[in-house]
Protein backbone atom coordinates (compact mmCIF):
# COMPACT_ATOMS: atom_id res chain seq x y z
CA UNK A 1 0.00 0.00 0.00
CA UNK A 2 2.84 2.40 0.74
CA UNK A 3 4.23 1.81 -2.73
CA UNK A 4 0.85 2.74 -4.22
CA UNK A 5 0.60 5.86 -2.07
CA UNK A 6 4.15 6.86 -2.98
CA UNK A 7 3.45 6.53 -6.69
CA UNK A 8 0.33 8.65 -6.33
CA UNK A 9 2.42 11.38 -4.74
CA UNK A 10 4.60 11.53 -7.84
CA UNK A 11 1.73 11.87 -10.32
CA UNK A 12 -1.60 10.26 -11.18
CA UNK A 13 0.06 9.42 -14.50
CA UNK A 14 2.63 7.23 -12.78
CA UNK A 15 0.65 4.02 -13.36
CA UNK A 16 0.06 4.65 -17.10
CA UNK A 17 3.74 5.59 -17.38
CA UNK A 18 4.77 2.33 -15.72
CA UNK A 19 2.57 0.34 -18.11
CA UNK A 20 4.05 2.23 -21.05
CA UNK A 21 7.56 1.64 -19.69
CA UNK A 22 6.81 -2.09 -19.46
CA UNK A 23 5.59 -2.13 -23.07
CA UNK A 24 8.77 -0.32 -24.12
CA UNK A 25 11.05 -2.60 -22.10
CA UNK A 26 9.69 -5.91 -23.43
CA UNK A 27 9.41 -6.90 -27.10
CA UNK A 28 6.03 -5.51 -28.19
CA UNK A 29 4.67 -3.55 -31.11
CA UNK A 30 4.48 -0.47 -28.88
CA UNK A 31 8.27 -0.48 -28.57
CA UNK A 32 8.59 0.28 -32.27
CA UNK A 33 6.92 3.68 -31.83
CA UNK A 34 9.59 4.93 -29.40
CA UNK A 35 13.35 5.52 -29.68
CA UNK A 36 15.47 2.47 -29.01
CA UNK A 37 17.62 4.37 -26.48
CA UNK A 38 14.52 4.76 -24.29
CA UNK A 39 14.54 1.04 -23.44
CA UNK A 40 17.33 1.31 -20.84
CA UNK A 41 15.63 4.15 -18.86
CA UNK A 42 12.36 2.21 -19.03
CA UNK A 43 13.98 -0.91 -17.57
CA UNK A 44 15.72 1.20 -14.93
CA UNK A 45 12.43 2.80 -13.95
CA UNK A 46 10.79 -0.60 -13.51
CA UNK A 47 13.63 -2.26 -11.60
CA UNK A 48 14.67 0.55 -9.25
CA UNK A 49 11.76 0.33 -6.75
CA UNK A 50 11.95 -3.48 -6.48
CA UNK A 51 14.83 -3.34 -4.00
CA UNK A 52 12.67 -1.40 -1.54
CA UNK A 53 9.56 -3.57 -1.58
CA UNK A 54 10.57 -5.60 1.48
CA UNK A 55 11.31 -2.60 3.71
CA UNK A 56 9.28 0.28 5.12
CA UNK A 57 8.59 2.01 1.84
CA UNK A 58 8.85 5.81 1.66
CA UNK A 59 8.21 8.16 -1.31
CA UNK A 60 11.80 9.44 -1.25
CA UNK A 61 13.03 5.99 -2.28
CA UNK A 62 11.67 6.40 -5.80
CA UNK A 63 12.40 10.06 -6.52
CA UNK A 64 15.09 8.81 -8.89
CA UNK A 65 12.34 7.55 -11.19
CA UNK A 66 10.51 10.90 -11.25
CA UNK A 67 12.32 12.42 -14.28
CA UNK A 68 12.10 9.10 -16.15
CA UNK A 69 8.34 8.92 -15.50
CA UNK A 70 8.04 12.49 -16.73
CA UNK A 71 9.93 11.74 -19.96
CA UNK A 72 8.07 8.51 -20.73
CA UNK A 73 4.69 10.06 -19.93
CA UNK A 74 5.54 13.09 -22.09
CA UNK A 75 6.47 10.86 -25.02
CA UNK A 76 3.22 8.94 -24.55
CA UNK A 77 1.23 12.19 -24.63
CA UNK A 78 3.21 13.27 -27.69
CA UNK A 79 2.07 10.13 -29.50
CA UNK A 80 -1.50 10.68 -28.30
CA UNK A 81 -1.95 14.30 -29.40
CA UNK A 82 -2.06 13.63 -33.20
CA UNK A 83 -5.04 11.32 -32.57
CA UNK A 84 -7.03 14.19 -31.04
CA UNK A 85 -8.75 16.38 -33.61
CA UNK A 86 -10.17 19.25 -31.55
CA UNK A 87 -7.51 21.80 -30.51
CA UNK A 88 -9.24 22.57 -27.21
CA UNK A 89 -9.01 18.92 -26.21
CA UNK A 90 -5.31 18.91 -27.04
CA UNK A 91 -4.78 21.91 -24.77
CA UNK A 92 -6.79 20.21 -22.03
CA UNK A 93 -4.62 17.10 -22.28
CA UNK A 94 -1.46 19.20 -22.06
CA UNK A 95 -2.83 21.16 -19.11
CA UNK A 96 -3.86 18.04 -17.20
CA UNK A 97 -0.51 16.43 -17.99
CA UNK A 98 1.38 19.33 -16.44
CA UNK A 99 -1.03 19.61 -13.53
CA UNK A 100 -0.68 15.91 -12.67
CA UNK A 101 3.01 16.39 -11.85
CA UNK A 102 2.31 19.39 -9.61
CA UNK A 103 -0.49 18.07 -7.41
CA UNK A 104 1.70 15.61 -5.47
CA UNK A 105 4.44 18.07 -4.44
CA UNK A 106 1.86 20.75 -3.60
CA UNK A 107 -0.10 18.27 -1.47
CA UNK A 108 3.07 17.36 0.42
CA UNK A 109 3.62 21.03 1.22
CA UNK A 110 0.25 21.27 2.97
CA UNK A 111 1.48 19.99 6.38
CA UNK A 112 4.22 22.66 6.32
CA UNK A 113 1.72 25.53 6.39
CA UNK A 114 2.29 27.56 9.57
CA UNK A 115 5.15 25.26 10.60
CA UNK A 116 7.45 27.33 12.79
CA UNK A 117 4.87 30.01 13.57
CA UNK A 118 4.83 29.11 17.27
CA UNK A 119 8.63 29.14 17.47
CA UNK A 120 8.75 32.50 15.68
CA UNK A 121 6.40 33.99 18.26
CA UNK A 122 8.36 32.43 21.15
CA UNK A 123 11.63 33.80 19.76
CA UNK A 124 10.10 37.29 19.57
CA UNK A 125 9.03 36.97 23.21
CA UNK A 126 12.54 35.87 24.18
CA UNK A 127 14.04 38.92 22.52
CA UNK A 128 11.64 41.17 24.41
CA UNK A 129 12.56 39.43 27.68
CA UNK A 130 16.29 39.83 26.96
CA UNK A 131 16.98 36.09 26.67
CA UNK A 132 20.17 36.13 24.64
CA UNK A 133 22.71 33.33 24.69
CA UNK A 134 23.26 29.63 24.11
CA UNK A 135 20.67 27.14 25.32
CA UNK A 136 19.89 23.46 25.55
CA UNK A 137 16.63 21.61 26.14
CA UNK A 138 15.20 18.44 27.62
CA UNK A 139 14.18 17.27 24.15
CA UNK A 140 14.94 13.63 23.41
CA UNK A 141 13.09 13.05 20.13
CA UNK A 142 13.29 14.42 16.62
CA UNK A 143 10.24 16.65 17.00
CA UNK A 144 11.69 18.37 20.05
CA UNK A 145 15.04 18.89 18.35
CA UNK A 146 13.33 20.43 15.34
CA UNK A 147 11.41 22.78 17.62
CA UNK A 148 14.61 23.78 19.41
CA UNK A 149 16.44 24.29 16.11
CA UNK A 150 13.70 26.62 14.88
CA UNK A 151 13.83 28.52 18.17
CA UNK A 152 17.58 28.91 17.73
CA UNK A 153 17.16 30.14 14.15
CA UNK A 154 14.46 32.71 14.90
CA UNK A 155 16.03 33.95 18.14
CA UNK A 156 19.61 33.96 16.87
CA UNK A 157 20.78 31.96 19.90
CA UNK A 158 23.12 28.93 19.64
CA UNK A 159 21.47 25.60 20.40
CA UNK A 160 23.45 22.82 22.09
CA UNK A 161 22.11 19.32 21.58
CA UNK A 162 23.07 17.23 24.62
CA UNK A 163 22.41 13.50 23.99
CA UNK A 164 22.45 12.60 27.70
CA UNK A 165 19.97 15.17 28.97
CA UNK A 166 18.08 13.20 31.62
CA UNK A 167 16.28 15.42 34.10
CA UNK A 168 18.11 14.50 37.31
CA UNK A 169 20.89 16.09 39.34
CA UNK A 170 23.42 13.32 38.62
CA UNK A 171 23.12 13.23 34.85
CA UNK A 172 25.81 14.02 32.35
CA UNK A 173 23.73 17.03 31.38
CA UNK A 174 25.30 19.11 34.15
CA UNK A 175 28.79 18.19 33.01
CA UNK A 176 27.99 19.28 29.48
CA UNK A 177 26.41 22.53 30.72
CA UNK A 178 29.58 23.44 32.61
CA UNK A 179 31.91 22.29 29.85
CA UNK A 180 30.30 24.50 27.19
CA UNK A 181 29.08 27.21 29.59
CA UNK A 182 25.54 26.98 28.25
CA UNK A 183 23.58 29.96 29.50
CA UNK A 184 19.96 28.74 29.40
CA UNK A 185 18.00 25.55 29.79
CA UNK A 186 14.68 25.47 27.95
CA UNK A 187 12.10 23.05 29.32
CA UNK A 188 9.80 21.70 26.62
CA UNK A 189 6.79 19.86 28.12
CA UNK A 190 6.74 16.28 26.82
CA UNK A 191 4.18 14.66 29.08
CA UNK A 192 6.75 13.12 31.41
CA UNK A 193 6.47 15.90 33.97
CA UNK A 194 3.58 17.91 35.31
CA UNK A 195 3.29 21.33 33.74
CA UNK A 196 3.72 23.97 36.43
CA UNK A 197 5.47 21.70 38.92
CA UNK A 198 8.75 21.03 37.10
CA UNK A 199 11.86 22.80 38.39
CA UNK A 200 15.48 22.39 37.33
CA UNK A 201 18.09 21.64 39.98
CA UNK A 202 21.83 21.99 39.69
CA UNK A 203 24.33 19.30 40.69
CA UNK A 204 24.12 20.49 44.30
CA UNK A 205 20.36 20.16 44.40
CA UNK A 206 19.72 23.91 44.29
CA UNK A 207 17.16 25.31 41.84
CA UNK A 208 18.25 27.28 38.82
CA UNK A 209 16.40 30.62 38.53
CA UNK A 210 13.33 30.58 36.31
CA UNK A 211 13.62 33.67 34.08
CA UNK A 212 10.76 33.16 31.63
CA UNK A 213 7.63 31.05 31.25
CA UNK A 214 5.40 30.95 28.20
CA UNK A 215 2.26 29.31 26.96
CA UNK A 216 2.01 25.54 27.11
CA UNK A 217 4.37 25.22 30.05
CA UNK A 218 7.60 26.17 28.25
CA UNK A 219 10.13 27.44 30.78
CA UNK A 220 13.54 29.05 30.49
CA UNK A 221 16.06 28.60 33.31
CA UNK A 222 19.21 30.68 33.58
CA UNK A 223 22.29 28.50 34.12
CA UNK A 224 24.95 31.20 33.94
CA UNK A 225 24.61 34.95 34.27
CA UNK A 226 27.25 35.68 31.62
CA UNK A 227 28.94 33.76 28.84
CA UNK A 228 32.65 33.38 28.21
Amino acid sequence: MKLIDSLNLLSPLTYPAWILALLIAVPTKVRNYFPEKLQIPAVSMLLFPLGFLLINFEPRYIWYTYPIILVIAALGVQKLLPLIERPILKWMVLFLFGLSFVTGPVWQLKPLIHTGKEEFQLAAAWKEAGIIGSFTTNGTDGKSHQKAARLAYFSGNPYFLIPANQLDTKSEMHQEIERYHIRYFVYLPDGNHEIGTFSLLDKNGLPYPLVWQGRGGIKVYQLFSTED
